[in-house]
């Protein structure tokens, strides 16, 4: 009787370390995940507060059809600008065939801060013909947005 009693108590025991090893791993991979996501959060909320654009001209030029963005990087994060979004009267515009340049830097490289950057983009890329009064508004990747009205010049 003394054996089974000794047995069964060892047996419990192996039991519970097996058990709370699992229930450990799992509630510390859990753990690892959520301060994980936290960081993440937290940095993009940063990158979020470190985003300013602002848009000094939306012209279109209706002998030549195309609509003239300019914008300034006014905040501290360099942003890339195929990475963009804009929206021209609330529909969305893709760049296509769009000539974008940024000051002193190639269109393919980072929009840097205090550098202004130049979007031309034609009507075979516009969803409608813009009108006097009509909106342009560009996006960033993390929601950052600046519009303006669109000045309509011959």
């Amino acid at each position: 009787m003394g054996f089974s009693v000794s047995g069964a108590t060892a047996l419990l025991f192996v039991a519970f370390l097996i058990a709370f090893g699992t229930f450990y791993s799992a509630t510390m991979g859990a753990v690892e995940q959520v301060q994980e996501a936290q960081v993440e959060t937290q940095e993009g909320n940063v990158e979020t507060l470190n985003t300013a654009i602002n848009i000094t001209t939306a012209e279109y030029n209706s002998t030549q059809g195309e609509l003239t963005i300019i914008a300034n990087n006014t905040g501290a994060e360099p942003l890339q600008p195929l990475e963009l979004s804009l929206l021209v009267s609330g529909n969305y515009t893709g760049f296509g065939q769009a000539n974008v340049s940024i000051t002193d830097s190639p269109a393919d490289e980072l929009w840097a801060p205090q550098e202004q950057l130049t979007l031309t983009i034609g009507d075979n890329d516009l969803p409608a013909t813009p009108a006097d009064g009509d909106t342009a508004k560009l996006v960033t990747v993390n929601e950052v947005a600046a519009t303006e009205q669109i000045r309509v010049v011959n």
